[in-house]
């Protein structure tokens, strides 16, 4: 059981940066444009575009960014899709880039990296997915991989009623009707767009229609870990997702999400935050709110978290680290840490007194090596895992 652990600990943490798609989004604040952002603030933009160019070298399966404007949204496409890595396709990426930095009126622009898990795969990008009405058009961007017949049975009413579907019919690229043939190239992140629309249609309002549709998602046994999305209805960015599914930058001028924050450059010294489990983070013009999960109303979620890391301190560090941690009453559970090759160094059976205080501090031995390391929390079953940094 310990070597199991260990490998698929390994195999989550060291290769999910790698196997899994990245998203990118940007809103700036006040009465600010891209264009008009200060040439400081412009070189910290451009500098995360880099490092996202930087990143699709291992996402084959292409790229897009999308670029909101003042005006009419109703009909509103992405600047570009490509079914090729940006980084095989330089001179069109920058020339988009350069649309949204040079736009006069745009405040808020959305981008995807993929790697395809599910639906047809040798097409342009197809992220971010829009839904357009009468007068807007709202996206989505998704990391993660979702069942397909789940979200058909949530949109239906397990069958019962396809017609929000017919209405709305998924996309097949060609491949035959979504309901025969062509269900397979179907992509799980449509999917997930058109459930939160019919949601936010009958809530008659995006927020609350958010709220509903993620809440049952997750009641029906989804993990969070596979729901990392930023959503737009053109005035706000709506960010959710796992424990550090997605990090927030704030600067001077404007607000940035990604998944994988830079690692150097101007945008790598911006204080980059990961989300908590489960927390929706929305943005605008006006600035940002945190919700610390989705039930902040009646939406049902499951009542057992398991256990969850919250962000160990000070990290990186020297000497001792504080783990925080939330944990179900009246169940057992343990913290361990790992080498990156998926050695144990230590591990703590957690005491009545450690689940009262809600942190345990873990001090490296004198022949711990300076480096990454990895917790993992554990707790009937459920798991948690977060990164640390230790420096001599």
């Amino acid at each position: 059981m310990q070597v199991f652990i260990q490998l698929v600990l390994f195999f989550m943490i060291i290769y999910e940066p790698i196997l899994a798609c990245r998203l990118w989004a940007v809103c700036t604040k006040s009465n600010i444009s891209f264009s008009t952002l200060s040439e400081l603030e412009r070189s910290y933009l451009i500098s995360g575009l880099d490092a996202y160019y930087d990143q699709s070298s291992s996402m084959p399966n292409g790229w897009a960014l999308l670029l909101y404007e003042d005006g009419d949204h109703s009909n509103l496409e992405p600047i570009h899709r490509s079914n090729s890595p940006a980084s095989d396709d330089s001179s069109t990426y920058w020339e988009t880039v350069n649309t949204i930095v040079q736009a006069e009126s745009g405040k808020l622009a959305l981008g995807h990296l993929r790697l395809a898990t599910t639906g047809a795969n040798s097409i342009p990008n197809p992220h971010p997915w829009m839904f357009h009405d009468s007068i807007n058009s709202f996206s989505l961007i998704h990391n993660g991989t979702l069942n397909k017949e789940t979200l058909k049975n949530l949109i239906t009413d397990n069958g019962q009623n396809k017609s929000w579907l017919i209405d709305n019919e998924p996309q097949t690229f060609g491949n035959g009707d979504w309901q025969n043939e062509g269900w397979s190239y179907v992509v799980d992140s449509e999917l997930l767009l058109l459930y939160i629309m019919q949601k936010i249609y009958e809530q008659e309002n995006t927020f609350n229609g958010l709220q509903v549709a993620l809440g049952n998602i997750i009641s029906h046994g989804v993990s969070i870990s596979q729901i990392n999305i930023v959503f737009s209805d053109g005035n706000s960015l709506y960010v959710f997702g796992n424990n550090n599914g997605l990090y927030v930058a704030e600067s001077d001028e404007y607000f940035t999400v990604m998944t994988l924050p830079p690692n150097n450059g101007l945008s790598a010294s911006l204080t980059w935050t990961g989300l908590n489990y489960g927390e929706m983070v929305v943005i605008n013009n006006e600035g940002k709110i945190h919700y610390a999960s989705i039930n902040d109303s009646d939406v049902p979620l499951p009542s057992a978290i398991g256990i969850k890391l919250d962000p160990s301190y000070p990290n990186p560090f020297n000497g001792a680290v504080t783990i925080p941690f939330t944990m179900d009453e009246n169940v057992t559970g343990s913290i361990a840490i790992f080498s990156l090759t998926g050695e144990k160094i230590s591990q703590v059976a957690l005491s009545n007194s450690d689940i009262a205080n809600g942190y345990i501090k873990w001090n490296p031995e004198g022949t711990t090596a300076s480096g990454a390391y990895y917790i993992l929390a554990e707790s009937d079953g459920l798991t948690d895992y977060d990164k640390i940094l230790f420096i001599k």
